[in-house]
Formats: C-alpha cells, sequence, structure tokens
C-alpha cells in the first residue's frame, strides 16, 4: 500500500469511527441514562468519538491523526470535553481527576480503610454529542469525495 493509500485507508477509519459513535448515540436516544447497558454504549460511542483525533500508527506514517477540527467556540468546548473524557476518565482511570483521598481508621483492632472520592463528570448530552457528529461527517463526506478524485487520478491526469 503507498502512502497516499495508507492515509485514505486512515482517514475512511476515522469516519467509520464517527460513524459508529454516531449510531451507539442513536440507539440510547431517550432511553434511561441509568441503564448500565445505556450508559456502556454512551461512553463507548465517546470513546469512538474520539480515536480519529489520537495517534494511530501506519506503515508510512507513526502519527496518523485528524487535526483539531475548525468548530464554532461551543462545539469546540463539546469536543475538547470528549477528548479530556476519553483521556483522562473512560479510557484511562486518571486519579487526578477523581482528586481521591484515602482515610486509615481501626475499629475493634482491624484496619478500615476508606477513599473518599470526586463524583465523575458527567457525560455530555447524546443530542449535543450527535449534533457534532453530523457536522463533523458533513465535512469529512466532503473531504473523502476530494481524496476520492485525487486518489483515482492517473499520472498523467495529475499533470
Amino acid at each position: 500500500m503507498t502512502e497516499q493509500e495508507e492515509a485514505y485507508v486512515h482517514f475512511v477509519d476515522c469516519m467509520e469511527c464517527l460513524d459508529r459513535a454516531w449510531t451507539l448515540l442513536k440507539s440510547v436516544g431517550g432511553a434511561d441514562p441509568k441503564s448500565p447497558l445505556m450508559s456502556a454504549a454512551h461512553e463507548l460511542a465517546l470513546i469512538e468519538y474520539a480515536k480519529p483525533f489520537k495517534a494511530s500508527e501506519g506503515e508510512h506514517s507513526r502519527r496518523y491523526k485528524w487535526p483539531e477540527p475548525k468548530l464554532p467556540e461551543k462545539d469546540m468546548e463539546l469536543h475538547n470535553k470528549i477528548i479530556r473524557l476519553r483521556d483522562k476518565v473512560l479510557a484511562h482511570s486518571d486519579l487526578t481527576v477523581k482528586e481521591a483521598q484515602l482515610y486509615v481508621s481501626q475499629s475493634e483492632g482491624k484496619p478500615i480503610m476508606t477513599v473518599i472520592s470526586n463524583i465523575r463528570e458527567q457525560l455530555p448530552p447524546v443530542d449535543e454529542v450527535v449534533a457534532l457528529i453530523e457536522h463533523l461527517l458533513r465535512d469529512a463526506y466532503e473531504e473523502l469525495q476530494r481524496r476520492d478524485y485525487e486518489l483515482a487520478m492517473t499520472p498523467e491526469q495529475a499533470r
């Protein structure tokens, strides 16, 4: 596979991640957010959303990654929140976010360990993330069409 072909495959894979995130969120819809399955689907959708913006290794490049999107301020805040949630809470368990404290005591000669931590950050509303994904996918489909033509061109056509 050429470098250009590999970049194309990475781009399409990123679009598929966003599509999976969209599909998961649409299936969650108005379901009870306290349901373990719905909560898990919501979390997985956010992880899928973040994949295009995280480094991916290939044969020709070790750092395939979508650039930060150009979004209105509100959407950019949501995008950054999703990336932070993925990095600090969903795909990893960052103790700094939890600000945990350990309390050690004894009762009747037996140790009692108590961990107190922050309440986990709330997941963003499904409808807002769906709208953000749809915005990104609209732009991505335009870019994909450009890449389709670019990849299909013969060297003579490119001149």
